[in-house]
């Protein structure tokens, strides 16, 4: 019983299936999902593709909204009841997906064996699932390295503290690229680990597995460019901020020079008074 359900919710929310491999005498296909399957996934891939794209755009949106008044209460209204019609709409195509898929057989073969290879791994189960090609993300973990748990139960040589004041100077100023590159990694960095993993490049690229694996390319060096602009407008938002800053720094010294110079003249002018 246990299995049948957790069959069943892979099944809605498992990886897409691409092709059926060669097994023995009979030859390999493409898989060909049915019509609710491949409209409701087309639409659930549109929908990840366009928060992709809004995601790496945000920047550029946040300013957008902000100038056309969407930071007040109308505005808000306005873009939660966009936010509800959105999930409703992804929801049902999500809901219409996995049914398509529990009426195709190919999917039920391959979920069952991706299930068993998920409770059950071994060499067996895996040569089972090897013989489908689907979406890299849903193979099952092979290897994993805890860094929470593992830190606890070793005792890491601890760097001296800097002594000289050349070396705390040293520190003071590497902290904006520090914040800087904690941002880069926890942002777009992580999805320079593994090409090809953003919603937007996948939806463009994904029409079928051939054609995937032909433009791997194609996919790096788009996003390659992606990340050089997300890049250049961060840093040409911290520079706007930084020269903001300096200005206005800047003109309050002034400011606090002047009027100091000005009460000078005035003390000075009634002693000679």
């Amino acid at each position: 019983m246990a299995e049948l359900a957790s069959t069943t919710i892979w099944t809605f929310y498992g990886p897409r299936l691409l092709r059926i491999m060669r097994r023995g005498d009979i030859a390999g296909y493409n898989y060909q999902p049915n019509i609710l399957e491949s409209f409701s996934d087309r639409i659930v891939h549109a929908i990840r593709a366009a928060f992709s794209a809004t995601y790496w755009c945000s920047p550029v949106v946040v300013v957008m909204m902000y100038r056309r008044g969407y930071f007040n209460v109308e505005g808000v209204q306005g873009l939660s009841r966009m936010a509800i019609s959105l999930f409703a709409v992804y929801a049902l195509a999500f809901f219409f997906r996995g049914i398509g898929r529990l009426s195709n057989a190919d999917y039920r073969n391959f979920i069952g064996a991706f299930v068993q290879a998920k409770n059950n791994p071994c060499l067996r189960t895996k040569e089972e699932l090897a013989s489908y090609d689907f979406d890299f993300w849903g193979w099952p973990v092979d290897y994993k390295w805890d860094s929470v748990g593992a830190d606890g139960d070793k005792n890491r040589a601890q760097r001296p503290a800097a002594s000289s004041r050349k070396s705390q100077t040293s520190d003071r100023s590497s902290v904006p690229c520090k914040i800087l590159g904690y941002l880069a990694m926890h942002t777009f960095g992580q999805k320079m680990i593994y090409p090809g993993s953003t919603s937007l490049m996948n939806f463009l690229l994904s029409s079928s597995s051939s054609e995937v694996t032909a433009a791997a390319v194609v996919v790096v060096l788009v996003e390659v460019v992606i990340v050089v602009v997300v890049v250049v407008v961060v840093v040409v938002v911290v520079v706007v901020v930084v020269v903001v800053v300096v200005v206005v720094v800047v003109v309050v010294v002034v400011v606090l020079v002047v009027q100091s110079d000005s009460r000078n003249r005035k003390t000075r002018n009634r002693e000679f008074l």
